[in-house]
């Protein structure tokens, strides 16, 4: 009777194990809405698209390209941001992946036929959930900084979308 008791723990030890080995995609390409609430009191829809290459089982290589608009006022505004940094992926299992990013860059805001540039940083996370070959992400919230005309800009990102895994 023991040596059974051994041999299915072993087993079960065993299955836990391959459980752990499961490992994370490659390469992922992600593309959704993105809405920009920025501190001038804009709100911006736009897109978010990014592409994600790991380095480890937890640790991804980001970039990151989002573009939003708004027509207010008789005039068009829109925020292009692009960044890059690691992404943190934390394994709920299988499936169901909660990560965390910081991602640096820059951006540039448009309006009445003038732009500018400026430094950008993002601190956020997010919630994915995955399939073998796509998956989605539910909700993706990040802090967003920008720094135009010498002051700093505290301003939020939320963005939902598709993703793919290769």
């Amino acid at each position: 009777m023991n040596k059974w008791v051994v041999l299915v723990f072993c087993l079960l030890m065993g299955a836990i194990a391959c459980e752990a080995q499961y490992p994370s995609p490659a390469f992922t390409v992600y593309g959704g809405y993105d809405f920009t609430h920025t501190n001038s009191g804009f709100d911006m829809s736009g897109f978010d698209l990014s592409g994600a290459f790991r380095a480890t089982n937890y640790i991804y290589l980001k970039g990151d390209f989002t573009g939003g608009f708004n027509t207010s006022y008789g005039n068009s505004y829109h925020l292009f941001t692009y960044t890059g940094g690691p992404q943190y992926s934390f394994r709920a299992g299988k499936q169901i992946r909660p990560f965390a990013e910081v991602l640096v860059g820059g951006a540039t805001f448009s309006a009445a036929g003038a732009s500018q540039n400026a430094f950008a940083a993002e601190f956020g996370g997010g919630l994915d959930i995955n399939r073998a070959r796509w998956g989605l992400r539910v909700i993706e919230v990040d802090y967003l900084y920008t720094h135009f005309g010498g002051t700093g800009q505290n301003n939020v990102k939320i963005s939902t979308g598709l993703l793919l895994h290769f």
